[in-house]
């Protein structure tokens, strides 16, 4: 009995050694994000590095510990393909860093997790947001002439910043809130609708907020055709994001802001072998061509396969709010680099339910 309460007694001190090194990313993360610092990449690389090497110092005492699935090393292997092209690319070292840091918080529950992220993201965000207002930082005002649309910065380098955060909040709100989870969540979803004035993560919350009860109802009342769905939609999603660049159709350009444009312009300069062994950098809205051109055809793969086989096992084991998180962020990085920004701790739960399904 004195064993077992001295090894809760370390799990717990060991649990809460983790958190505090998570939210130190977090808020990290966050204030990175800001155009007062954005300059300050070395900076911002030394803390990532810092927090993670911390992490793995306090493994290294409890190696027990520390499990790497199957499919993380799968990954890396894969990710020795950019290499034959003598390129370490930004994406590869992003990818890399977001490997490594679902495998450290993996010991984590999924709650544990989402409520570091909601408390100390939200409200570093809050402070950013307070410090604009007082005129410390600058608030920058985007004017989308195609869509006419007028866009705050809230402070921040890039006007999607403030409402990946709130579709953070909303999201993970749905994992951990016990109660009125759907009030909760549109409240702080609001803001992007009248300020942020952000398409994206409005369509990618309304796409979880639908499949849900969907998928739900499929669960109980159609399960071999649920499966089924969730199978081809998990297989579309990653395909859809290989293919919509390559589209000509003025009309879908002008709907995605010109997208198309820019994706045809960046694909016309690349090298053949970015589309089999990876190697090439892009800065584009499009997670997976900025994966495929940069660690290549045989991490996608690998991509589409692990993805569809964790929804497939949610699915049986009635996950269906996980389900639904993974299928909207995976859409949303259809046209948005969500999937390979380390700076959003949302991509952090992403990968870490894809490597590890953790509850």
């Amino acid at each position: 009995m004195r064993v077992l309460k001295c090894e809760q007694k370390k799990n717990k001190n060991f649990a809460s050694l983790l958190k505090t090194l998570l939210a130190l990313y977090v808020i990290s993360s966050v204030f990175f994000s800001t155009e007062a610092l954005l300059t300050m990449q070395s900076m911002k690389d030394f803390v990532r590095i810092l927090i993670l090497g911390f992490m793995f110092i306090a493994f290294l005492f409890y190696p027990k510990w520390l499990v790497f699935s199957s499919k993380f090393f799968i990954f890396v292997v894969l990710m020795v393909f950019p290499l034959f092209a003598f390129s370490f690319t930004e994406t590869f070292l992003n990818i890399l860093l977001l490997l490594m840091m679902s495998t450290m918080i993996a010991f984590l529950s999924l709650k544990e997790v989402s409520k570091t992220i909601i408390l100390y993201g939200f409200t570093s965000v809050l402070v950013v947001v307070v410090l604009v207002v007082v005129g410390i930082l600058d608030q920058q005002v985007f004017i989308d002439l195609i869509n006419n649309r007028i866009r705050y910065s809230f402070g921040f380098a890039n006007a999607n910043y403030f409402s990946l955060s709130l579709f953070e909040v909303a999201i993970l709100t749905w994992l951990v809130a016990k109660k009125h989870k759907l009030v909760i969540s549109f409240v702080v979803m609001t803001p992007v609708l009248f300020l942020s004035v952000s398409r994206t993560p409005i369509v990618a919350y309304l796409l979880f907020l639908v499949t849900l009860p969907v998928l739900g109802f499929m669960r109980t009342r159609a399960p071999n055709l649920g499966m089924l769905v969730v199978t081809i939609s998990a297989f579309l999603v990653v395909v859809a994001g290989m293919t919509i660049p390559f589209i000509n159709s003025n009309s879908l350009n002008l709907l995605l802001s010109l997208r198309l444009t820019t994706y045809s312009r960046a694909i016309e300069h690349l090298p053949l072998h970015s589309f089999v062994i990876g190697g090439s950098q892009l800065y584009l809205d499009s997670s997976y061509l900025s994966l495929w051109t940069a660690l290549g055809i045989p991490f996608m793969i690998a991509l589409c396969s692990f993805l569809v086989l964790r929804v497939r096992e949610f699915f049986r084991s009635g996950r269906i709010t996980e389900i639904c998180f993974m299928m909207s962020f995976a859409a949303y990085g259809i046209t948005e680099g969500v999937l390979i920004s380390p700076a959003l701790p949302l991509t952090i739960v992403f990968w870490t339910l894809l490597l590890y399904g953790r509850s």
